[in-house]
């Protein structure tokens, strides 16, 4: 169950017909307008394709849904780099095989797309729609601005989450397509096996689907407030996957969020 319907074109109160003309219009004005830059030695023709992508989200604004970052205003200040790095997560996690797809940099406040990997891990079909989703959740964390306040167990599977979610929403005004949302919930169920922490996020996702009212973006909400505020937060046990159950009490509980 889902607080959107797939065959309504009025979700929660906004005309997606009506939203996506104004949409068409914002894209053509942000994409001149926020920094894009090649350091993937793209061609013009394919840099321009992935630029005008990834726009969809630098237009997408609805502010009358918690949870949702306010794109505009972070793009203000955030720039985005297509890179040639091949980047893994041998530092990070011990896993030398496995590619790292975005980043964001807090200091610099960049985010970054490893263009190679993508196109590495993703069928040319899809190329598309696993950068946008792994755009989305570079922005979750740039929307976090957690810093030194940054606790993996937890922002991870959240951006996972918020990713899944933006793109629930995107998908219901028809801004994206259903495939979309479908085709990054299984990248990250996936993710089970070696990166259980980001993987945890399709579970928070699937508890949220099964509710007749869903709140799933006031958790978002409830873990931004904490890093604002400087609330201190303990960690989680999101790597282990049988443990899931446990794990999603103990973040509602850190973050103070009544289910």
């Amino acid at each position: 169950m889902s607080i959107f319907d797939e065959d309504s074109k009025m979700n929660n109160g906004i005309d997606s017909d009506c939203y996506n003309v104004q949409l068409e219009k914002r894209r053509d004005i942000v994409r001149n307008n926020y920094s894009f830059i090649n350091k993937a030695g793209l061609p013009d023709e394919e840099f321009e394709k992935y630029c005008k992508n990834l726009s969809v989200v630098d237009a997408f604004c609805v502010t009358s849904i918690p949870g949702l970052p306010d794109v505009a205003s972070i793009r203000n200040k955030v720039k985005v780099i297509f890179s040639d790095e091949e980047t893994t997560y041998e530092g990070r996690y011990g896993l030398p095989d496995v590619l790292v797809l975005g980043e964001y940099n807090d200091y610099s406040k960049s985010i970054y797309i490893y263009v190679n990997n993508i196109k590495k891990v993703s069928h040319i079909s899809y190329i598309n729609r696993l950068m946008l989703a792994v755009y989305i959740h570079e922005m979750y964390h740039a929307y976090f601005e957690s810093g030194n306040k940054y606790i993996k167990e937890i922002e991870e599977p959240l951006a996972e989450f918020g990713a899944l979610f933006c793109l629930e929403v995107m998908a219901a005004m028809r801004v994206v397509s259903f495939g979309t949302l479908r085709y990054y919930k299984k990248r990250v169920e996936l993710k089970k096996k070696k990166l259980p922490i980001y993987a945890f996020g399709s579970y928070i996702y699937k508890i949220h689907m099964g509710k007749d009212n869903w709140k799933m973006g006031e958790l978002i909400e409830y873990y931004r407030d904490s890093v604002i505020n400087a609330k201190p937060v303990s960690s989680i046990e999101s790597d282990k996957v049988s443990k899931w159950d446990e794990a999603y009490e103990e973040l509602c509980k850190a973050l103070n969020y009544v289910d």
